[in-house]
């Protein structure tokens, strides 16, 4: 039942950052679809009924390797965000806010990143509801739709 909850939040969490503008998907949309891809087949790997259970550890820990790997990818784009504050004309406010929910987006990541290392899968539930919810409120804020 967890697990169903935990691929719920990775769903919504990766539906908030779809495309840009230019019908082109935003890098950390990408990003995202790739946790989402991998977090997929991890949870896959418990509903697997003919692997031995070490089988499934050796495969749960190659796909946290791999989602450590995007989550490094997620922070770098999260902080790159920033560059792009000169072109976004935005006012001295809304340029704070928007480093504000870069910063968090990119603290997520890493939040994500050593929860994968540390194999607390039932932790990542939390931290991607939290992800989602920042990407949500930085779209709402900045998004022109």
């Amino acid at each position: 039942m967890k697990r169903l909850a935990y691929l719920v939040a990775v769903a919504a969490l990766l539906n908030a950052c779809s495309t840009v503008d230019s019908g082109q998907p935003a890098l950390h949309a990408v990003q995202d679809q790739e946790l989402r891809s991998l977090m997929a087949r991890m949870n896959g790997l418990m509903m697997e009924r003919f692997m031995t259970e070490e089988e499934m550890d050796r495969e749960r820990s190659r796909y946290a390797g791999q989602i450590v790997n995007a989550a490094k990818i997620l922070a770098t784009t999260a902080a790159s965000l920033q560059n792009k504050l000169p072109g976004l004309g935005l006012s001295d406010d809304e340029q704070v806010s928007f480093r504000a929910l870069a910063n968090q987006l990119g603290q997520h990541a890493n939040d994500l990143q050593q929860q994968a290392e540390n194999n607390s899968f039932n932790a990542m539930s939390s931290t991607l509801r939290d992800m989602r919810n920042t990407c949500q409120a930085c779209h709402v804020l900045f998004r022109k739709f």
